[in-house]
């Protein structure tokens, strides 16, 4: 495994620890760290703060525990509705408003939480050094708002300002304190009434603007403009220069998918196909294949028993399905209350329900099969076929499904759309080849040859994640099971170079992401993203990044039991 794929997986654990305290200060379940952002629920939660932001973006071990005090406290003592009421017009008064805000609610935090308060003077200054670091405070704006923020800070809590930037700021200082000095003693003295504090802060954001309308000027040459949103963003949330390169997913908005009308399009179908493996990998080919993953299997040491034990745990429920006679307590028994007649000692006329741990889920796996997991193929094929085994052991239906393209590069849609002139707008362009491994009916035994199938290479071309996710969903919705659930293994984002050419890069991405979004958001079948060295939380709000690097092992087995037992994950 890289080091950029380590670190992705670092930075995972990092934002579910932080998700964990988040939930854990504010009391709500709801919230969550992914993607360097904080979500409640499915809905991201905006955050424009400067030393709350860029923090979250550089997510280093040393500041990250103060970001995090820093999100949970907003959500705690910030009134939503109050904060909305008085919001000001324009990105520029919006950035100083919310400053001020995110600065009242972290200098309210009662003393009996010493280690919070710790934390966020620790941020807070971390971010001033950094910004005086930087050449954002070369700038007659920059100072402004940094000498802004410091004012503000030390007003509020009582501190110094940040003692190496002190004589920095004095003369910026000493010019705008008679200008917001009486404002800043209503800030302090309102600081635990927000609706009092949020009247003199407005009366700051409009001091503020005027000056740094009147001073605004280029920044390393290139010209912007006074109401610029980015521009501004840039000079709070600066760049620590500082470049960490993440192994994550590279996703945006796909202008061709949002201006089509009519949705996600498919030029056309007839050339798609629905397949056992076996159809197209010779069965004497499929026996040599398994004979080799056996003893990969056979090396890995893992206790497949004592896995299914931990996922029994998980999707068991307790079922009343007959009744205990004889018993000394519970319900009476009319037909033994004779036996009290001919024994006054005998206590055993009542009768309890009785109660069995039943599992009545299905569980679809599917499977990634493009060209990028070609890599990771011989521990995939471990992992699902380990996985597989000790859910069906557990008592879970299982499917294993797979999803590629049988060509690479179009093959015969993209021919076809040639011959028609390259209509615009053609959607997804290739013959997709949906595979199945194992049917959720096929008992283990017969299907383990067909699981061996995944080390064959020739099998793995690109991938359309979203049409694949539809397709397992429809089969799973057919199931009877109570309890149902997709398990989508990837590397990496839906990748097909036809269909990317003629529409754009971000078509297929945007498309994987509704479908998703509907599944979760309906709430009748769980979704969950397990990523090969990757974090698919851009797309999955329940997922974990697996390490592979050194093969299936006891560690990946965890990642993928507390994925599983958790309701709400990133």
């Amino acid at each position: 495994m890289s080091q950029a794929q380590v670190q992705a997986v670092a930075l995972q654990k990092l934002e579910e620890l932080g998700g964990a305290i988040i939930r854990s200060i504010t009391g709500n379940p709801s919230f969550h760290l992914r993607n360097h952002s904080l979500y409640r629920n499915y809905f991201r939660e905006p955050i424009n703060t400067p030393h709350v932001a860029s923090g979250l973006i550089d997510s280093q071990d040393v500041n990250f525990r103060g970001v995090v005090d820093c999100l949970a406290v907003r959500q705690v003592y910030s009134n939503f509705e109050i904060f909305h009421k008085n919001l000001p017009e324009g990105p520029l008064g919006k950035l100083i408003y919310d400053l001020l805000e995110q600065l009242r609610t972290e200098s309210i935090v009662p003393n009996d939480f010493p280690g919070i308060k710790t934390n966020l003077k620790s941020r807070f200054i971390e971010w001033s050094l950094g910004f005086h670091h930087s050449k954002i405070n070369e700038t007659q704006v920059g100072i402004l708002m940094y000498t802004l923020a410091q004012m503000v800070w030390s007003r509020l809590n009582g501190f110094r300002v940040v003692e190496e930037t002190e004589d920095f700021i004095e003369a910026t200082r000493a010019g705008i304190a008679p200008l917001i000095g009486t404002s800043l003693a209503l800030l302090k003295k309102f600081k635990f009434d927000q609706e009092e504090y949020a009247k003199a802060s407005l009366i700051i954001v409009r001091t503020i603007s005027n000056l740094i309308d009147s001073e605004y000027e280029e920044l390393d040459g290139v010209e912007v403009d006074d109401n610029s949103s980015k521009a501004l963003k840039f000079l709070l949330a600066f760049d620590s220069g500082d470049e960490t390169t993440f192994s994550s997913i590279s996703s945006g908005v796909s202008k061709a998918y949002i201006d089509d009308h009519v949705g996600y399009r498919v030029f056309t179908r007839i050339y798609d196909s629905e397949e056992r493996i076996t159809d197209f990998v010779r069965h004497d080919q499929l026996l040599t294949l398994r004979e080799n993953l056996d003893e990969k299997v056979y090396r890995s040491h893992i206790n497949i028993k004592r896995f299914a034990k931990r996922l029994f745990e998980i999707y068991a429920k307790p079922l009343e399905d007959d009744w205990n006679f004889g018993e000394e307590e519970g319900y009476v028994d009319g037909r033994r209350l004779s036996q009290l007649v001919s024994s006054k000692s005998e206590k055993r006329v009542f009768f309890l329900p009785r109660v069995e741990r039943k599992v009545n889920a299905q569980l679809t796996l599917l499977i990634d099969c493009s060209g990028s997991m070609k890599e990771y193929g011989s521990d995939v094929a471990v992992l699902i076929d380990i996985l597989g085994r000790a859910l069906v052991l557990a008592g879970v239906n299982v499917e294993i499904l797979g999803f590629t393209t049988k060509t690479w590069s179009g093959g015969r849609p993209q021919t076809d759309w040639f011959s028609q002139g390259r209509p615009n707008s053609p959607g997804r362009l290739n013959e997709i080849r949906h595979i199945i491994f194992k049917t959720a009916n096929t008992k283990w035994h017969k299907a383990r040859r067909a699981i061996a199938g995944l080390l064959k290479p020739d099998v793995f071309k690109e991938s359309i994640d979203g049409e694949a996710v539809e397709w397992a969903l429809s089969r799973l919705n057919s199931s009877g099971a109570s309890k149902k659930s997709i398990v989508v293994l990837s590397d990496g984002c839906p990748m097909d170079s036809a269909t990317n050419l003629a529409n754009d890069k971000f078509y297929l991405d945007n498309h994987l992401k509704e479908v998703v979004k509907k599944i979760e958001l309906s709430g009748d079948v769980e979704i969950f993203g397990l990523g090969v060295g990757l974090d698919l939380s851009t797309y999955y709000s329940k997922c974990a990044a697996l390490d592979l690097g050194e093969g299936v092992n006891q560690k990946v087995l965890d990642e993928i039991v507390a994925l599983l037992q958790k309701k709400h994950r990133r």
